[in-house]
């Protein structure tokens, strides 16, 4: 939180500069600052994850769990497309085109201001259609506009409800701490492993830097999305 008031007054002095109402950014000098300074990447915790060994036991014990089936589904498609619990359900119908098998992301729903297309699989499809059935059998005023990971559409679950759901569960079956979040340190392990390049998991991740290096992202295009190679990696 503080990092993230830092910026935005950052955001507010860099306005005002360019438009002559002060003449240095203040901000920047906290830069070095031991406290507001932006942490390294090796000195960030990762959040936990499900231990590879682990992995097998913990799905099915949700797949067999009597969690609601949203729930029970959010965790499911995190695992296997690495994206962030708060990105993910904020998703409306209308943002999921199953022909295209892929779900838009427009740069607001992001941690970094990248829109972008998470490709869908067969099994994330078919749970997605699983939802829109219950939620017309019982939402008269079903529309495209109706949030995917909801009972009935018209209001999505709370962004806790993941991370309660599977603590309760883990905790119920004796199995080590995890959290959703942590599925990503999973899904980057998993395609490391299976080498896909560098572009494309961060891409999926959504990364701040695409290649892993600033000067290569000031020239790669934009529109290099590698989404054949991302659909490969959420299957």
């Amino acid at each position: 939180s503080m990092l993230k008031c830092k910026n935005l007054l950052s955001s507010i002095y860099n306005y005002a500069i360019v438009n002559d109402i002060v003449d240095v950014n203040l901000i920047s000098a906290f830069s070095k600052d031991p406290v507001l300074k932006k942490p390294k990447a090796e000195d960030v915790e990762k959040q936990l994850s499900i231990p590879d060994e682990y992995l097998g036991e913990v799905f099915s014990r949700i797949g067999q769990s009597e969690m609601n089936i949203v729930t029970k589904y959010v965790l499911f498609i995190l695992q296997y497309t690495g994206l962030r619990v708060d990105s993910l359900l904020t998703r409306k119908w209308s943002h999921y085109d199953k022909t295209r098998k892929r779900i838009f992301f427009e740069k607001e729903a992001l941690k970094n201001p990248r829109a972008t297309y998470c490709p869908t699989s067969s099994h994330i499809d078919t749970m997605l259609d699983t939802l829109m059935k219950l939620q017309k059998a019982i939402n008269p005023n079903w529309s495209k506009e109706c949030f995917i990971f909801s009972k009935d559409g018209s209001k999505r679950i709370l962004k806790d409800a993941p991370n309660n759901a599977l603590k309760k569960l883990l905790l119920k079956h004796k199995l080590p701490h995890a959290v959703p979040h942590g599925f990503r340190t999973t899904c980057e392990d998993e395609w490391i492993d299976n080498e896909f390049i560098d572009s494309a998991i961060n891409i999926q991740m959504n990364h701040t830097s695409t290649t892993g290096n600033s000067v290569r992202d000031r020239y790669i295009s934009k529109d290099k999305d590698h989404f054949a190679k991302r659909t490969e990696m959420v299957t």
